[in-house]
């Protein structure tokens, strides 16, 4: 790739396991945790497990929600994890936290009469909508660990589901952008082989990559 990739290294985040499994896929890798270390990366990955306020003060508190803003949506390719999927919409439940609002919409808790938070391996569908648009199958069984979950307001960006007392997405792209609510650096196999095709050949559609 000829640049390292930038794992966001923040307070609330889980960046040591995401850099193992890049380490194990042989990508160049490094931790950021300041705003001037996002030059020169060729994607930003914001992986997480921590909750959306708490998310939200670390990365306004170290500076970096500022230069994540104005380099991802000036064209950086950026994977999110788990909280990193969460935080791309513009309110969450969780905390009453304003998010990044890179993306329109809101996170909700999982509805009532599920256990939450839901833990462990969930069986993910590629929408039919984008199914043929997706360059890397998002089919199987991925890694969970979340009590809330999305809720785009443009369900276009939505390119797979899940099942958890509901649908919800496990997965949305849109230009440059490219999150997933399970956990890609714990989902075995299937986990990395999507991380790897994500930042090696992109998820494309439309010509737009990430």
């Amino acid at each position: 790739m000829g640049q390292d990739v930038g794992v966001i290294d923040y307070a609330a985040g889980n960046s040591p396991s995401v850099l193992r499994a890049l380490q194990h896929l042989s990508i160049p890798a490094r931790p950021v945790s300041r705003p001037e270390e996002i030059a020169g990366c060729s994607h930003v990955i914001l992986p997480g497990v921590g909750a959306a306020g708490a998310t939200m003060a670390s990365l306004t508190e170290s500076g970096l929600t500022a230069a994540l803003t104005d380099a991802v949506l000036g064209g950086l390719p950026y994977v999110g994890i788990c909280i990193g999927l969460q935080v791309l919409f513009d309110q969450s439940e969780e905390d009453d936290a304003k998010c990044l609002g890179w993306l329109p919409g809101t996170v909700r808790r999982l509805p009532a009469g599920v256990r939450v938070p839901q833990i462990g391996w969930n069986l993910v569908r590629s929408t039919a909508v984008h199914g043929a648009d997706v360059g890397t199958p998002i089919d199987g069984y991925f890694y969970f660990v979340n009590s809330y979950v999305v809720h785009p307001s443009d369900s276009a960006v939505v390119v797979a589901e899940a099942d958890y007392g509901c649908p919800f997405p496990a997965a949305v792209r849109s230009g440059s952008i490219f999150a997933t609510q399970f956990h890609l650096e714990k989902s075995g196999p299937a986990g990395l082989a999507l991380l790897r095709a994500v930042l090696t050949d992109g998820v494309r559609r439309e010509g737009a990559w990430c």
